[in-house]
């Protein structure tokens, strides 16, 4: 009962209409999604739409840091981020084929990851997009030779060039002088 009941909420909540391994997949891409919402809150244009000084004072009073910046928030968050792309070919690795490059790819993300929590902007923020665009073509090559579902890179793709397009935007000082990810992807 409990089964039939879940089919049904999935097929009212989930796009009717998706065949099962897609409708499998969506609580992924909302995940995915999620998980950008900081990156783009925090982005330039982010910053330039939305009322960063309201929730950033009373932040600043609790961590007792009066000059914390929406930059600092995220370039600790896509830190956070890149760490954690290691760790599905743990995951990987132990339910398939094991390969000790699998095991070695894990622990490098957040290698990268954790001097550019430490190094100041602009750097950490080219670093932190380095990390992930090298993350994503080690997902890449893995998947080409089956150590990483295809579906993985599939949601990883467009989920990166966001990201990296959310930190890089940071880096300008000028808000006249924006990029709209529209015109990264022409």
């Amino acid at each position: 009962l409990v089964g039939d009941a879940r089919a049904q909420v999935l097929e009212i909540v989930v796009m009717p209409g998706l065949n099962n391994s897609a409708k499998a997949l969506m609580p992924f891409v909302a995940l995915g999604v999620g998980g950008l919402v900081p990156f783009v809150a925090l982005s330039r244009e982010g910053q330039r739409l939305l009322p960063h000084e309201v929730w950033l004072a009373p932040l600043r009073e609790l961590m007792g840091r009066p000059s914390l910046n929406a930059t600092e928030l995220q370039v600790t968050y896509g830190a956070a981020i890149l760490a954690f792309l290691g760790g599905p070919h743990w995951g990987f690795a132990i339910r398939g084929r094991l390969t000790t490059l699998q095991l070695l790819w894990g622990v490098t993300p957040p290698l990268i990851a954790w001097p550019a929590a430490s190094t100041p902007a602009p750097a950490s923020l080219d670093l932190l997009s380095f990390g992930l665009g090298a993350s994503l073509l080690v997902d890449a090559a893995f998947s080409l030779v089956k150590l990483v579902p295809w579906q993985y890179l599939l949601l990883r793709s467009p989920l990166t060039i966001v990201a990296a397009w959310a930190l890089q935007s940071n880096k300008q000082k000028d808000h006249s002088a924006r990029w709209s990810l529209r015109e990264i992807l022409q």
